[in-house]
């Protein structure tokens, strides 16, 4: 046998375990899937076990992680699940999918996939949420394996020098009585690896890695990326009396609004900002 057929056989073993597995997942099996998916989230509302609801969930993970982590899984649309979230980065080099599990004693369990793009592949990060074993998260650097759990809904993009940073902004429904919404941060370490928390939020001269608002679970906060004004826009929250100060189940907005506005290299602090005047600027 001639050196070029041993070569042409060497590269038809590689290629094809992954040609076959990038087939395995057919139209109609992604759909059945998905289908699938949309039944164990109803299954999940429908039950008061709660060993019922987590064991529903573990089935979600393992079926996400099959979807997910096939090569060309990136254009993969779950737009018609009503409990999962899923936003793209905005250079789509990676996408977020997750979905909370509300427990029957008011707490939440958050699960999230982070799906990098490869070129013609995928990598695929499961993220452990750790948030109730995070003593101080606004000056804590976060990995997949510890992560600060919640709903993202907004992805912003700021490069410094060589570096490239991505702002998210999450929402994380802690208890019965405490909602939280954060500003946390996202980069990519040497290795490809994810990474969460860098000390890029300045507030009253000091830098925080992540910076996390809490309030009364039935108040409501409003945290936003304004394009207009090109700032991080969110209510200013006060506890109801000032005999609560420290007690978050007491807070709520007070209709004034504070902001991040990113100079230079880091987000910058802005208080009493004037929402109704995008055309004023604010430095």
């Amino acid at each position: 046998m001639s050196l070029f057929h041993r070569k042409l056989i060497l590269l038809f073993l590689i290629v094809l375990p992954f040609s076959i597995r990038a087939q395995i997942i057919s139209s109609e099996d992604y759909r059945k899937s998905v289908d699938t998916i949309a039944n164990l989230f109803k299954s999940i509302s429908g039950t008061q076990s709660e060993n019922e609801k987590i064991a529903c969930n573990g089935k979600i993970v393992n079926i996400f992680k099959q979807l997910l982590s096939e090569p060309k899984s990136f254009t993969y649309s779950f737009d018609t699940l009503k409990n999962v979230g899923h936003i793209v980065a905005p250079d789509k080099s990676f996408r977020i999918i997750n979905w909370n599990l509300p427990l029957l004693n008011g707490t939440h369990q958050y699960f999230c996939f982070l799906q990098v793009k490869k070129q013609s592949n995928v990598q695929l990060f499961e993220l452990t949420d750790r948030s109730e074993e995070i003593p101080k998260p606004e000056n804590a650097v976060l990995y997949n394996g510890d992560w600060y759990g919640g709903l993202y809904y907004r992805i912003l993009r700021n490069e410094v020098k060589d570096k490239v940073y991505y702002t998210l902004l999450e929402l994380q429904y802690h208890n019965f009585f405490i909602t939280r919404k954060i500003v946390d941060v996202l980069y990519f370490d040497q290795l490809g690896n994810p990474a969460f928390g860098a000390p890029i939020f300045e507030v009253e001269s000091k830098m925080k890695k992540r910076v996390v608002f809490e309030y009364s679970a039935k108040s409501g906060m409003n945290l936003r990326y304004d394009d207009k004004l090109q700032m991080i826009v969110f209510d200013h929250l006060v506890p109801s009396q000032s005999a609560y100060t420290g007690q978050y189940e007491y807070y709520s907005p007070d209709l004034t609004f504070d902001g991040f506005k990113f100079l230079k290299d880091h987000w910058i602090f802005k208080s009493n900002l004037d929402i109704r005047r995008p055309d004023q600027p604010h430095r």
